[in-house]
């Protein structure tokens, strides 16, 4: 009865223990996806922003451009540097995207691990303590095995002592008891 309790109450700690393990979890995931998303939209306003900017440094140029009757030139050479600067640009843009995707995989993986850790070291835990209560339950029981048997035979050899003792006092040696008489 007292291992049931204990069990009982052991599985009561471990179901809240793991339904707080996973509502940190879920926490955890919904706030890492929320950053995400949040980074995303930082990234892609700045991209906008940027895009927007230069297209209107892009058009005030290509305007000089016409307006001089010069395509080519230092207005030209100007423009080509723009516009691979333009390119690098939005290629680091789209970098800065894709390393906040893999550390946004990245942490849902070690969320997921850490999870899966935590909860197979407390359900570990618990079936260690499981383990111990029972070699404990079972060495009780040995001990009282033990304590029965020597009682057991403890009273047996009383018994057989008083009986004995009883047989001593009887005279079954006198020669008026017959056999037939017993």
């Amino acid at each position: 009865a007292a291992y049931d309790d204990w069990e009982t109450s052991q599985m009561g700690i471990l179901q809240e223990e793991l339904d707080q393990l996973g509502s940190n979890y879920l926490t955890g995931d919904y706030n890492q996806l929320r950053q995400y998303r949040h980074t995303l939209s930082g990234l892609s306003a700045s991209q906008d922003d940027y895009i927007r900017s230069q297209t209107e440094s892009t058009k005030s140029m290509r305007s000089q451009q016409g307006r001089s009757g010069l395509g080519g030139g230092t207005l030209g050479a100007r423009s080509d540097k723009a516009m691979a600067s333009i390119g690098n640009q939005l290629d680091q843009m789209q970098a800065q995207r894709n390393t906040a995707r893999a550390a946004y995989q990245m942490g849902i993986e070690n969320s997921s691990d850490l999870y899966q850790m935590s909860a197979g070291n407390l359900v570990t835990g618990f079936q260690t303590s499981q383990a111990n209560q029972i070699a404990g339950l079972e060495d009780s029981i040995e001990g009282l095995v033990s304590q029965f048997e020597l009682s057991a035979g403890q009273a047996y050899a009383d018994w057989y002592a008083d009986l004995i003792d009883q047989m001593a006092d009887l005279d079954i040696y006198t020669p008026d008891i017959e056999a037939g008489e017993c």
